[in-house]
């Protein structure tokens, strides 16, 4: 029975209530409700005098972490102690954040009815967004210094024979590269020279 109606059921009867300031959690009562009174039921008892009632916290509740701010690691550690799945983990580039960082979750709510199964969305941070470069021609120059000059810039650089010897170039001479010339790039992606070899 919910408060409203147990005060005034015992206010009709000329009966006292004194509210317990601990509520107690409880799976089929619900939040509000009473759980238990003081004498019981059906005990005789005289006017004005006072009924001691417990009530309802509603069934136990459990806690999600918060985990924004955290490493994907931690997070992903913290959410699996408190038997909340994953669904899913979104990623963005995002300035003032480090790569793997958690930018922002779902569900934000700190505490769940404990037994309710709920899966957490993570929006998770790819660090600053890489320089961006448009790919210059490098055909016909020297695969070697090209190579560590692309490699300092934080490219991946893979060089591989063209397959087709051009007479008078030397083998170290890039015929053709991937991506062409005017493609955007940026800083991580990879880049294939092709050798006159």
């Amino acid at each position: 029975m919910d408060l409203n109606k147990a005060m005034d059921l015992l206010g009709q009867n000329l009966l006292i209530v004194d509210i317990d300031p601990e509520q107690l959690t409880d799976d089929k009562v619900p939040l509000g409700h009473v759980l238990m009174q003081n004498p019981l039921a059906g005990t005789a008892i005289k006017r004005q005098r006072g009924i001691w009632l417990t009530l309802s916290s509603g069934p136990p509740r459990r806690a999600v972490p918060m985990t924004v701010g955290n490493a994907l690691q931690h997070a992903q550690i913290s959410l699996q102690q408190q038997n909340v799945g994953i669904e899913y983990v979104a990623r963005v580039y995002a300035s003032g954040f480090s790569k793997d960082q958690v930018i922002a979750q779902q569900p934000t709510t700190t505490d769940l009815p404990e037994g309710e199964v709920v899966d957490a969305r993570l929006l998770v941070s790819l660090g600053s967004l890489p320089k961006k470069y448009v790919m210059p021609d490098m055909a016909y120059r020297s695969s070697e210094g090209i190579q560590l000059q692309l490699e300092s810039l934080g490219f991946q650089v893979r060089v591989r024979n063209h397959g087709t010897v051009i007479r008078g170039l030397s083998s170290d001479t890039i015929i053709r590269h991937i991506p062409s010339p005017g493609f955007p790039i940026s800083a991580g992606e990879p880049i294939t020279l092709y050798r006159n070899q």
